[in-house]
């Protein structure tokens, strides 16, 4: 059940409010006392804030920048401030994710609410993956407040978390006293010079209770620390510590062997071949015990394919314990990074996706600006806007390619009423490049399984290269559907330049633009590639045919299909 806070004075407000909210299923936190919001947040711990502007002692702006320096929930602000100034500061400066002005309808809140728990916790929210610091092997876990060093762990304070986050990302670079105070001070606690003394003492002193001393060193003249790495004899002791067993075997060993000559009389000689059995018995049975101890080891090590991210226990040695934490504490690195670098993509996605819809604007208000101009010039912008139009397209499929596991829905589609419908979309195209469609259907209806929006845009850069490729050279471009014994054929064909051989082989490369492209100065070396892409992801085929200076066809298979006559294949 996600939890909901509500930061509002007036109770006339509030209380209804919150009953209101709590009809939807959430749990409401409402606060009475305003003089310590942050606590009550890190307390309770909410997966989103109503947070009133007009509050005592401090205002909404101020909370709101508080939460945002521990936590990252969405914050909306409600108040009777109906400036736009007001709602700006609130956005841009305060911190907020969005702005509800009073009086206002309980369903807006509401959606609001749904929206923005959707894009931080439900299906539009980015992934996130757990913080791991890592210096020389000691591994510190903000979010759980966790040091681990080999097979030791131990937990930290609030405070002591902060200086060992702190420390640890800077290395062996100087701290300053200053900014290790300033990270720790905030409203509920007062930092002086002492406690930091106090605090860098405790980490020490955790530091000490996972096997590591001397590491947070005191740089003379009040300049302020920094970490040394002074584990690094740490590789021979967990060498020794792994032959502990050898080694205590030998002693034992050399002990009877010495007391035997000793009851002997160091004279009996022909009793040495008794000896050596003894010795080879006891080293097979060291042997057969390390075996069963690092069997799991060994198996793990020759394995051919040892890429799985996630490891299994791999003995009960210390060496094979030391392995498994390690191994365990580089893929929980690798887990991270890799979630990272998803975040990262999606908003790099989203941000594409907004900027591209934003471009579309100012583009749709120029048609409608010169659509009653038909004089020369006009039409050359017009040309101009198509290619605007088409580049954006270009870069926002694209952005989503590297997303198209999450952004694809297979459907039947109508393939010929699909077709008419592209060719419809693209006849501001055909009009002004003096290009006409021939189209060669067949009686039957043709339906096809496949993702509409990506099989558009594949259609339609296909014929929108064959148009650029064909001007003053034909006017004829032909769209043929034909049903083959196990499959549908879609074949567009233009009249046009042609291919070049030397060019075929890497028409469908990114950023290839070849003879035709710098001659023309049509091409991205973008279009190809996405088609090819975009057909291989929905499993389709699809073949490229040229003869220089005569045609070029595109040829797509879709193997599960639907006719009038038939069933689904």
């Amino acid at each position: 059940m996600k939890k909901i806070m509500i930061v509002e004075d007036n109770d006339k407000l509030r209380i209804p409010l919150a009953k209101h909210i709590v009809k939807f299923g959430y749990e409401v936190i409402t606060l009475e006392q305003f003089n310590d919001i942050l606590g009550k947040f890190l307390e309770k711990e909410p997966d989103l804030v109503l947070l009133d502007i007009n509050l005592p002692s401090f205002d909404g702006f101020y909370w709101c920048r508080q939460i945002r320096q521990r936590s990252t929930c969405p914050i909306i602000f409600i108040s009777a401030r109906e400036g736009t100034m007001d709602q700006i500061m609130a956005l841009e400066n305060g911190g907020g994710d969005d702005y509800i002005t009073k009086p206002f309808e309980y369903d807006v809140v509401i959606a609001k609410v749904k929206s923005h728990l959707r894009r931080a916790y439900g299906e539009y929210a980015p992934s996130q993956g757990e913080r791991m610091i890592n210096f020389h092997g000691l591994t510190f876990l903000p979010e759980r407040m966790e040091l681990r060093f080999q097979l030791k762990s131990t937990e930290v304070s609030k405070k002591e978390s902060l200086l060992l986050e702190v420390l640890l990302e800077r290395g062996e670079k100087v701290t300053s006293r200053d900014r290790l105070i300033e990270k720790m001070w905030n409203t509920d606690m007062f930092i002086d010079e002492n406690t930091l003394n106090v605090y860098i003492t405790r980490v020490r002193k955790r530091l000490s209770d996972i096997g590591i001393k001397d590491a947070i060193e005191t740089v003379r003249g009040g300049a302020g620390y920094r970490m040394r790495c002074t584990w690094g004899g740490s590789r021979m002791k967990l060498f020794l510590r792994s032959h502990l067993s050898l080694i205590f075997v030998t002693t034992i060993q050399g002990i009877f062997v010495f007391v035997y000559y000793w009851f002997l009389g160091f004279q009996e000689l022909d009793h040495l071949f008794y000896v050596f059995m003894i010795q080879v018995i006891t080293i097979g049975i060291y042997l057969i015990y390390r075996w069963i101890q690092d069997i799991k080891l060994y198996r793990w090590l020759q394995k051919s394919n040892n890429d799985e991210l996630h490891v299994t226990q791999l003995g009960k040695s210390v060496l094979a314990e030391s392995i498994y934490e390690r191994q365990s504490v580089l893929t929980e690195l690798y887990e991270n990074n890799l979630q990272q670098v998803k975040k990262d993509l999606n908003e790099r996605v989203t941000f594409t996706n907004q900027w591209v819809h934003q471009m579309k604007t100012p583009l749709s208000v120029i048609h409608l600006m010169i659509q009653d101009n038909d004089e020369a010039l006009f039409q050359e912008i017009r040309k101009e806007l198509y290619r605007l139009e088409d580049g954006l397209k270009t870069v926002l499929y694209s952005s989503r390619l590297s997303m198209f596991e999450k952004d694809y829905s297979i459907e039947k589609i109508p393939l010929q009423n699909f077709i008419n419908e592209i060719i419809m979309e693209n006849k501001r195209l055909f009009i002004q490049y003096k290009i006409f469609p021939r189209k060669y259907f067949p009686k039957d209806k043709l339906c096809v399984y496949s993702d509409k929006k990506w099989l558009q845009f594949v259609i339609g850069q296909i014929i929108s290269n064959a148009v650029k490729y064909s001007t003053n050279k034909s006017d004829t471009l032909n769209i043929k559907i034909e049903k083959q014994e196990e499959c549908i054929l879609l074949e567009i064909k233009d009249f046009g330049v042609g291919i070049p051989s030397q060019d075929i082989r890497r028409v469908f490369e990114p950023y290839f633009t070849g003879v035709n492209g710098r001659l023309y100065h049509e091409s991205t070396g973008m279009g190809l590639y996405l088609v090819k892409e975009i057909m291989g992801k929905l499993q389709h085929e699809i073949e490229l045919q040229s003869e220089i200076g005569q045609s070029t066809t595109f040829k797509i298979y879709f193997k599960e299909y639907v006719s009038s006559n038939t069933l689904p294949n």
